[in-house]
């Protein structure tokens, strides 16, 4: 989920030359589903994946090429599709053993100036908590028109190519693929998810920075001063810092957004998981046995969002290998919420 946000991340803040590779289609078995990007950097760097290492080779030869050409040729340049057949098992052929049995088609796109305009504008919609959605052509000129569409109702790009689709469909429509011709490329942005960290303690420590590295935004709530600041949260977006009584009030909640409450002061979890329990979210674990979840309430009916003991049950031992449990169990729970609420967008 935060591999698109940390290419997003790359295009905006340096300025060498780039390109973007994303599968657009797949069929049969692969590694990685259509939507999946790599951004390949001038300087040889790589962001994200999009095989086991069975494409790469050949898309950095292609790209590498594009990277020697003068400025004005560079910003000229168009993108294009190129579909990589991995059934076969021919050391001579895309397949050379692998196992994959798909089909891939993978569109690649260089980052040119207005290119990248595009993609810093996707990336501050994201920052919002908002989804967008891309859209492109290959003409018959092997021109490629682009056009992104967002939450808000804002379009940019080429708008006059895709006026029949931006008039007939609304942004929900644009979300589900069955509503646009094939000769449509569509890439959805869905928003950042967002973990809320009540209790800045030191075992808050890697489950932000993980959480950072999945590409979550973080945002991290506490009584202590001493503990709530950037210097020790550096990937988090807020650090909010509140009396107990204040922490929830000043603090911006919304349904998806999951929350743990790792404060270590069973008076001031007392205080906050009930006020907590009042409002509706993804996912709200609470740091601790059962048993001191249940004191905390009184014993109440505790509702299916709130998992205590947090986490995942492997047997995690530390700070690391709780944060990996706890994040773990908030993926399954983000994959199963879209799932059945069918999400296409958002």
């Amino acid at each position: 989920m935060g591999e698109f946000y940390k290419i997003l991340e790359k295009v905006e803040r340096f300025q060498e030359r780039m390109a973007l590779a994303t599968i657009i289609d797949v069929k049969g078995s692969f590694y990685r589903k259509a939507g999946a990007s790599m951004l390949i950097m001038q300087n040889g760097n790589k962001i994200g994946v999009l095989s086991g290492g069975c494409l790469e080779n050949d898309l950095n030869l292609r790209t590498g090429q594009w990277f020697d050409l003068p400025k004005e040729d560079f910003e000229r340049l168009q993108g294009y599709t190129r579909v990589y057949d991995m059934r076969s098992e021919q050391e001579n052929e895309w397949g050379r053993g692998q196992g994959c049995n798909g089909v891939v088609t993978v569109l690649v796109e260089p980052v040119t100036t207005v290119f990248r305009r595009q993609l810093i504008q996707v990336k501050h919609q994201m920052d919002r908590g908002l989804a967008a959605v891309s859209l492109r052509i290959i003409n018959e000129d092997k021109q490629t028109k682009r056009a992104f569409v967002f939450e808000d109702g804002r379009v940019i790009g080429d708008k006059g190519d895709f006026k029949h689709v931006l008039d007939g469909f609304s942004f929900a429509d644009l979300c589900d693929d069955t509503y646009l011709s094939n000769s449509i490329i569509r890439l959805v942005h869905h928003k950042r998810p967002r973990l809320v960290i009540i209790g800045a303690g030191d075992d808050a420590i890697p489950l932000a920075e993980l959480a950072g590295q999945l590409g979550w935004s973080v945002a991290v709530a506490d009584f202590r001063s001493a503990y709530c600041h950037r210097g020790r949260f550096p990937q988090a977006e807020l650090c909010r810092v509140s009396s107990p009584q204040e922490l929830l009030t000043s603090l911006p909640l919304n349904k998806d957004d999951a929350a743990i409450l790792m404060t270590h002061d069973f008076q001031v979890d007392r205080l906050l998981l009930p006020a907590l329990l009042k409002k509706d979210f993804l996912y709200l674990g609470v740091l601790g046995p059962i048993e001191r979840t249940k004191r905390l309430i009184d014993d109440v009916f505790l509702p299916d969002f709130l998992h205590a003991p947090v986490g995942l049950p492997i047997d995690a031992e530390g700070p690391e290998e709780i944060a990996v449990s706890i994040m773990a169990e908030i993926i399954k729970v983000y994959r199963q919420s879209r799932k059945k609420a069918n999400v296409a967008c958002g």
